[in-house]
């Protein structure tokens, strides 16, 4: 009988409560989803930025050229590449997979 009252008295604090939970779990979707395909750049040394977008952003060509200028890699959840250098993707015979890249000739 007590849990009953007590669920009685209680009843709006705890569906404040589980909308509170309820919403704050949209946040944890939002951040997974940023996580996915993105292009990064790679500068001439071959380092990847650890910064990434969802679109190319330089004006590299798909045709295979001498320099990589920006790379397609499956984002960590946080956003950042899976790889800092060029050399640990696929493309250069590396393990981390890639999807795309971008390429320039040597200036």
């Amino acid at each position: 009988m007590n849990i009953i009252n007590f669920i009685k008295k209680n009843a709006m604090a705890m569906v404040a409560a589980v909308a509170i939970i309820g919403f704050s779990s949209f946040n944890l979707v939002e951040n997974y989803n940023s996580a996915g395909l993105m292009w990064y750049p790679v500068d001439a040394t071959g380092n990847i930025s650890s910064t990434g977008n969802s679109s190319p952003t330089s004006g590299c060509s798909d045709q295979q050229l001498p320099i990589v200028c920006e790379i397609q890699l499956e984002s960590n959840p946080n956003g950042t590449p899976p790889a800092n250098h060029i050399d640990d993707t696929q493309l250069e015979g590396g393990s981390v997979p890639f999807s795309s890249a971008k390429f320039r000739e040597e200036n």
